[in-house]
């Protein structure tokens, strides 16, 4: 698995919040919002593809968009309800398979629901209803 900086992780994470605030996101986006090269833009973007978090825009190559799930209401209604909640919790709860399970919990984790941390380690809820 690749290391990523803590300065790429931090503009990897304001990128993902920026995508699911506006709805898409681009190399170009990028690169114009953190001055960032193309090469460093599209790291961010693969990285986000590879997590699963964003998906390309139908009819448009270039515009990425971030992706909902059905099971997202579901499942933040139950981690609200916890103290911790880890990847592995959600996964088994759900029965759901690792990578949907990651995604959800980086989309609760991108709307301030669970602490950010580590995905092999339990994230402090943040938003309880």
């Amino acid at each position: 698995m690749e290391t990523f900086s803590k300065e790429f992780d931090t503009f990897y994470q304001i990128a993902l919040d920026e995508a699911t605030r506006t709805g898409q996101t681009s190399v170009a986006e990028i690169m114009r919002a953190f001055k960032l090269s193309h090469g460093t833009a599209t790291s961010l973007l693969n990285k986000m593809l590879e997590a699963g978090v964003i998906t390309p825009k139908a009819n448009d190559e270039l515009t990425f968009v971030p992706v909902s799930d059905a099971l997202y209401a579901e499942v933040k209604v139950w981690v609200e309800h916890k103290e911790l909640v880890s990847l592995t919790d959600i996964q088994r709860e759900f029965k759901l398979s690792w990578s949907r399970a990651k995604r959800l919990l980086l989309s609760l984790e991108c709307k301030g629901v669970l602490a950010g941390g580590e995905l092999d380690q339990k994230r402090a809820v943040q938003a309880k209803t």
